[in-house]
């Protein structure tokens, strides 16, 4: 334990799961979070995660109260088939099988009187303690990586080597527009909707259900399932479900979460025919859209059946009075489509600027890998090597060294490079 401007910094191993959450969940009401930072997320992916892993606990105290928490993985990276550094990964495991639950807008939990400041502590304890060597720290599907610049430290730089748009649904402006959400859809997409909601209607009128019991939302979740997995099997692929760990944790935040009123469950059918179901987290206003399952086989032509329960789950959740829907992270055209472009969700590294990380950015070929795995991750055999081999020839996006934050705006974007979502080629620096 050190002590730096009054703050006690500690890191050592995760005590009983009770004492951690009572801990987080009082800091929580401190801060300003996200539903993956909160103890919802962060208690059933500790208690889902197998009893041989060894996570630790990150606290930072003020004053006798807890100001700054975090749970960290110690992992050794394997570099250039030749070294290994030691590294930290926040609220993640680094290791892409139990990753793939994929957390989002991550971070520390910070009490909202001094985040900068702490959040510049913590990180200065990680990269001088000498009980725990540390080279890198991986913050992954974080919103804030301009200002991280602020708290890093010194010797250390800040790279960000991947980087997707959020897209979602600003609930209150659409309330006080008094608009109906297709109609702010572009003329394209209101004309494929409509569309597809009069080709359903000729089976039978268009019912949206949202679970109101645990049975009812085991079912739902069992169900969209099922419709997930055919329509990736159908690809060739495995699907997010075909994950053991996925699978498990997902139906361990059900259970958890449901009666809490966090857990959002859509089915939406015509007559007996299901058209799809819909996996949302509601957290303070905010719903999470986290997973989906649809059938493509209701009709004959025209189908829709995203787009269409997206529309039903938005005007729910507008008549329910949240303030805004989140398509999440990711550049799919349906996200572009639905939802307009709110923030940028980036996977940062601190990385310490030794002679070996200086010599090569390691990151460049480690995180280009990784894209590769991101793509094809769903997908097998023959098909994976296709698209493995297509993908190869992408231009990834550049790695962000913020270190340089404060130099001359680039020409082209009238930025720092910052503001190109995603940079342009002639941007990348």
């Amino acid at each position: 334990m050190i002590e730096d401007s009054k703050i006690l910094i500690s890191l050592g191993g995760i005590p009983a799961i009770s004492e951690v959450a009572i801990m987080w969940q009082a800091l929580q009401e401190q801060s300003d979070h996200s539903f993956f930072t909160s103890w919802a997320w962060i208690g059933c992916w500790l208690t889902s995660l197998p009893e041989s892993f060894s996570p630790l606990l990150l606290k930072a105290e003020m004053s006798g109260r807890i100001v700054g928490m975090g749970i960290l993985f110690a992992k050794h990276r394997p570099q250039l088939k030749v070294f290994s550094t030691p590294a930290f990964y926040l609220n993640a495991t680094g290791d892409a099988y139990f990753d793939e639950i994929t957390i989002e807008y991550n971070g520390f939990l910070l009490d909202r009187s001094a985040p900068t400041k702490i959040a510049k502590q913590l990180l200065n304890f990680l990269f001088s303690s000498t009980e725990y060597r540390c080279d890198e720290v991986f913050i992954h599907g974080s919103t804030n990586a301009p200002s991280m610049q602020q708290t890093i430290p010194s010797g250390t730089r800040l790279l960000v080597p991947r980087a997707r748009g959020c897209y979602s649904v600003n609930l209150d402006e659409l309330r006080e527009s008094k608009k109906a959400y297709i109609s702010t859809l572009g003329s394209t997409r209101r004309y494929n909707i409509r569309r597809s909601l009069k080709e359903y209607e000729l089976i039978a009128p268009l019912k949206m259900t949202v679970a109101e019991s645990m049975d009812e939302g085991v079912y739902f979740l069992a169900e969209l399932q099922r419709l997930h997995q055919a329509y990736w099997k159908g690809k060739d692929a495995t699907g997010a479900f075909g994950n053991p760990f996925f699978e498990k944790f997902v139906h361990q935040l059900v259970i958890t979460l449901f009666t809490k009123g966090l857990v959002q469950l859509i089915r939406v059918s015509a007559g007996e025919s299901v058209i799809g179901y819909l996996l949302n987290f509601v957290y303070l206003g905010h719903v999470y859209q986290y997973q989906s399952g649809f059938d493509y086989n209701v009709c004959e032509k025209y189908n829709g059946p995203g787009y269409v329960c997206h529309l039903y789950a938005v005007e729910h959740n507008l008549r329910c009075g949240h303030h805004t829907y989140d398509y999440m992270a990711g550049e799919s055209d349906y996200k572009k489509a639905m939802g307009v472009l709110s923030t940028e969700l980036s996977w940062q590294v601190v990385q310490r600027e030794t002679l070996g990380f200086k010599s090569k950015t390691i990151s460049d070929t480690q995180y280009a890998n990784f894209e590769i795995w991101q793509r094809t991750r769903h997908f097998s055999g023959a098909k994976a090597r296709e698209r493995q081999t297509r993908t190869s020839g992408t231009t990834f996006w550049p790695i962000r060294d913020y270190s340089n934050i404060g130099r001359a705006p680039c020409k082209i974007c009238r930025g720092s490079h910052d503001s190109c979502i995603p940079p342009r080629s002639e941007c990348a620096r």
